[in-house]
């Protein structure tokens, strides 16, 4: 949205979800519901488990393969939970940005079982708080942010466009910082390619 018409090419780095391992299955109903969880809507499969067991336009038999996804879908949260956390952990160790998808995840299984003691009495969330506060790549990727939307504010000002430039180039400067994992600096440097053409 902010750098520019069209497909950003900066945008592969929003990566899609990372797979989880199911059983393999045919099953409409079981699909759909493994769907929901690579797309990390753990709770939203919980919910659907629920609708179709009231479903009474299904027969049982219909249902059967959608009844056993909720132990699945545990087994694998427990697995996922055990690698991001190490993920996570590293992260904090080598002072690097977390994946998106890792904080994303972690907190969306967190959701839905918030009461399970495999969650509960595990520090996950409390692990999620440690990059929301003053973790030194997370501040700096708030710091990136914010420049990009001061920048773009003063393109939108038609006697600030030198001084949105100078910002631009500054924040393109930075696209090493933290491995060059965070989009900013891209999304400066792309504005600027397109911002140059229609000059």
């Amino acid at each position: 949205d902010l750098g520019g018409p069209g497909r950003l090419p900066y945008g592969t780095a929003q990566e899609a979800p990372e797979a989880v391992t199911f059983e393999a299955s045919t099953d409409a109903l079981v699909l759909e519901l493994q769907k929901l969880c690579n797309e990390d809507r753990w709770k939203d499969a919980l919910a659907r488990v629920e609708e179709i067991a009231k479903d009474k336009k299904l027969k049982a038999a219909e249902k059967a393969g959608a009844k056993k996804v909720p132990k699945e879908m545990e087994k694998a949260a427990k697995a996922e939970l055990a690698r991001l956390e190490k993920a996570l952990q590293q992260n904090l160790k080598d002072e690097n940005l977390p994946r998106p998808g890792h904080v994303k995840r972690v907190r969306a299984i967190c959701e839905a079982w918030p009461a399970e003691t495999w969650v509960a009495k595990k520090g996950y969330l409390e692990l999620l708080a440690r990059f929301e506060g003053d973790f030194a790549p997370v501040r700096r990727e708030r710091e990136r942010e914010a420049a990009m939307r001061e920048a773009r504010s003063l393109e939108s000002q038609a006697d600030k466009r030198a001084e949105a430039k100078a910002a631009y180039e500054a924040l393109a400067k930075r696209k090493a910082e933290d491995n060059g994992s965070s989009i900013w600096p891209q999304a400066a440097e792309y504005r600027l390619m397109w911002w140059q053409d229609l000059e």
